[in-house]
């Protein structure tokens, strides 16, 4: 029986480190045909980019003219925050005041049904100029480079393309270990769901929409309850049979200042409303996790048992703590592509050293706590305001 146990958690060990290496492995390859890539497109029509703003975050200057400075022909871009009291408000006004020709500023009020991030975007949606083909929606926090609009928008010269994504690259801010787990997380996260089309998700901040796509599917409707905006956009293009295209190029640097507290929670956050929206994605997801978690953890109970007790679980033990390479190999597969392609594409960023990949297996085990603590609750604090997710499309706020 348990040499059948034994020999079970081997196969289980293999084929968690085939599931946890294979898409790193294709996310590394996209990443460096990116990398090489000229994008020269003719597809450049009006858009319009809403930005959502909520306080003054790092790098908030150097943010916010990135985004006023893009290399695009016609576009406006409307900042929103709640109300005049959100200290990015005076601060924006002065950057509206310096481009008055692109950008606007206004205020959304207080959501009770949706997130505060979805309530702003929709308030922005309403000074949109009717011309406008293109809803491109961006975070405040993150550092855009020169050609980000272009190359985002390119696609979606495709009418078989419902939503066109980059994706986030946290950077450390103090190299303190919660901020490394969190670039590693993102790392993972990145893998996960970007390297094959099939399972590609949208990323808040970085998507571009075509206006006729969005109006289509009635977006409105559907964020007018939702507690995330990317979540429930791929979902409704999901659900229409429209594309995700995932455009490498559009990686977004963001200086993150975590806490382990304050990652945990995000991380809790972004799962439950993974679990939210695409349960069929959060449960192989979780396993996986268990899977890269737990075994190595196994693995060294049984190399102790070895050397205490019975020298023939060795063999077994020293299979199953290797497995914890995997995480290791595939987060340094992962970050050094995203640092040659932001190199290349002239946004260079401090480089993760080599130890700290050495911190993805216990990092697997945090990840895997953010996992059991998203599948245990339907609430959710963001921002100072708590919200209950009831479904894809009904959210409620109950405290602030």
């Amino acid at each position: 029986m348990l040499a059948g146990f034994l020999l079970l958690l081997v196969v289980v060990s293999c084929l968690g480190s085939y599931f946890l290496l294979r898409p790193a492995i294709r996310f590394r390859a996209r990443l460096r045909a990116a990398a090489l890539e000229e994008s020269e497109t003719a597809y450049s029509p009006k858009a319009t980019l809403i930005v959502p703003c909520k306080g003054i975050e790092l790098d908030f200057e150097r943010n916010v003219l990135a985004l006023l400075e893009q290399d695009y022909p016609d576009y406006t871009v409307i900042f929103v925050t709640a109300d005049q009291d959100d200290p990015a408000y005076s601060y924006l006004a002065r950057f509206v005041s310096r481009f008055p020709d692109r950008a606007r500023l206004t205020t959304a009020g207080l959501a009770s049904r949706r997130s505060q991030k979805v309530h702003n975007q929709l308030a922005a949606l309403q000074l949109a100029d009717k011309s406008s083909e293109i809803y491109v929606f961006v975070d405040s926090d993150g550092r855009l480079n020169r050609h980000f609009l272009k190359r985002l928008v390119a696609p979606l010269s495709d009418p078989a393309v419902g939503v066109t994504t980059g994706y986030r690259w946290f950077v450390p801010a103090h190299r303190r270990m919660s901020e490394i787990l969190a670039a590693l997380w993102a790392a993972m996260e990145d893998a996960s769901v970007l390297a094959d089309a099939q399972f590609a998700l949208p990323w808040g901040g970085a998507m571009a929409i075509r206006r006729q796509v969005f109006e289509s599917l009635d977006m409105a409707r559907v964020w007018s309850g939702a507690s995330t905006d990317d979540n429930a956009l791929g979902w409704a293009v999901r659900r229409a049979g429209l594309g995700i295209a995932f455009v490498p190029q559009c990686v977004v640097p963001s200086t993150e200042d975590y806490s382990l507290s304050q990652w945990m929670a995000f991380g809790a956050r972004q799962l439950l409303l993974l679990r939210v929206y695409f349960p069929e994605m959060w449960w192989p997801l979780f396993a996986l996790t268990a899977v890269s978690a737990l075994v190595p953890v196994a693995g060294l109970v049984l190399i102790v048992t070895a050397l205490i007790i019975n020298p023939a679980m060795l063999a077994i033990g020293l299979v199953l703590a290797a497995t914890a390479l995997g995480p290791v190999i595939s987060t340094a597969m992962v970050a050094r592509s995203t640092e040659r392609l932001l190199t290349a594409l002239g946004q260079p960023v401090a480089p993760l050293l080599w130890s700290d990949f050495l911190a993805a297996p216990p990092g697997a085990i945090f990840l895997l706590a953010q996992f059991v603590r998203s599948g245990l609750t339907r609430r959710v604090e963001w921002r100072g305001v708590t919200y209950e997710l009831l479904a894809p499309d009904k959210t409620v706020v109950k405290a602030r």
